[in-house]
């Protein structure tokens, strides 16, 4: 993830603007069920200068239709790093309660759904304990869904980009990190990065 010439003059920069706030009349998806992040999506580039990082920035921001709110420049040995790679503390809160609510209900329904089965099919062990059954059944479909949804809430995706951006701004190289807010402006943004390198989130 490198290009352009070598410059680090210039001070850290701070983000480009303020948290990004989505577009009134989003659409509501399944994956909203799961996560509470208003830009699901991360992707990152990075630049030996600052000039051709804030070039980039500019150029794809205007050519993805971005706000400038959901694009960050990150410095090299930049203390606000993980901030900008990740802005939003209240979504991903959102996130580890929307997951853990989501899993553990469709573990219970998936609990019940087996008991169900299992009863219909005229299980003796069920058929002699139906109480006792049932109610083992939704306890570990309840726990498995809660565990699913603690896999989720963690977002293991997000540490690839994270590592990412950390190395190249140990390597003194400039990143831009853009928070695309639905597929659409996904696919823009990566439509104007073309063939250069680049990491991304699920």
């Amino acid at each position: 993830m490198a290009g352009g010439s070598h410059d680090h003059s210039h001070d850290s920069p701070d983000r480009i603007a303020a948290p990004f706030t989505p577009a009134p009349g989003a659409i509501v998806n399944v994956a909203s069920l799961f996560f509470g992040e208003r830009s699901l999506t991360t992707v990152a580039t990075a630049f030996d200068s600052r000039e051709s990082a804030q070039a980039a920035a500019l150029n794809i921001a205007d050519v993805a239709r971005l706000d400038p709110q959901q694009v960050a420049l990150v410095a090299p040995h930049d203390p606000q790093l993980g901030e900008k790679v990740g802005p939003e503390d209240g979504g991903i809160l959102r996130t580890l309660v929307r997951a853990h609510v989501t899993c553990g209900a469709a573990g219970v329904v998936l609990g019940l759904l087996a008991f169900a089965a299992l009863y219909g099919m005229h299980t003796t062990a069920v058929r002699t304990t139906p109480v006792m059954s049932l109610v083992a059944m939704v306890v570990f479909g309840l726990f498995f869904g809660l565990m699913a949804g603690g896999a989720l809430a963690l977002r293991p995706d997000h540490e690839g980009v994270l590592a990412a951006v950390q190395d190249a701004s140990q390597r003194g190289e400039w990143s831009v990190v853009f928070h695309p807010g639905s597929r659409s402006a996904l696919s823009r943004v990566l439509l104007a990065l073309g063939r250069r390198p680049f990491v991304r989130t699920l």
